[in-house]
């Protein structure tokens, strides 16, 4: 069965996601190969970016100085683990991957010449770019037109052929160096100009 774009997105939703956006792994061409998706399921075609709003309350207490709390950036594994028995039942295999913290690596040893070390993570914040989702913001996070900074992210991939969103071009949500909003507004100074910028 070939799966539209639509489907996809729509299947996305049900799970509970709130954004859904689409790349071929084609765009990973050239990630480093700890970093490269395609030794994870080589039978892939389609990365799949799911997001999830975080709402505007959670960073209130933060704001006030009532509550510090660390803000989870990442999903928890069921919507993509739904997303992929979606796919499956549709014709398509699918497997979830859960971003790991670059810190952990190596977090093994190549099994076989040529191969990454186990854990090869993609970096998820340049698949949501590569989907079409949003810009990397110079504060380093992804900022997206629907929810700003303030969405937490999955990412599986699937065997199935689906349309690819456009990559979302840089500059388009954030200047950069021309604004630098993030560094003047963070409440804990933790950034600084030139300090935070991060390569899109």
């Amino acid at each position: 069965m070939t799966l539209t774009a639509q489907q996809v997105k729509e299947f996305a939703y049900s799970a509970g996601a709130d954004l859904c956006g689409i790349a071929n792994m084609e765009r990973f061409e050239g990630a480093p190969e700890q970093m490269d998706p395609r030794y994870i399921f080589p039978a892939a075609r389609s990365a799949i970016v799911l997001g999830r709003r975080i709402p505007r309350g959670v960073y209130r207490g933060i704001e006030e100085g009532t509550l510090w709390m660390r803000v989870n950036r990442y999903l928890t594994p069921e919507p993509a683990y739904y997303l992929c028995r979606i796919l499956e039942d549709n014709g398509a295999l699918a497997v979830p991957c859960s971003p790991l913290a670059p810190q952990r690596w190596p977090d093994g040893v190549p099994f076989k010449p040529g191969k990454p070390a186990p854990n090869v993570t993609p970096d998820i914040l340049v698949a949501a770019q590569l989907a079409g989702l949003g810009e990397i913001g110079y504060h380093g996070w992804l900022l997206t037109p629907q929810f700003g900074v303030r969405q937490a992210l999955g990412l599986l991939f699937t065997e199935a052929e689906i349309e690819p969103d456009p990559p979302f071009p840089a500059g388009r949500i954030c200047p950069r160096e021309q604004c630098l909003a993030c560094v003047k507004g963070c409440p804990a100074g933790a950034l600084t100009a030139g300090s935070a910028a991060r390569p899109v």
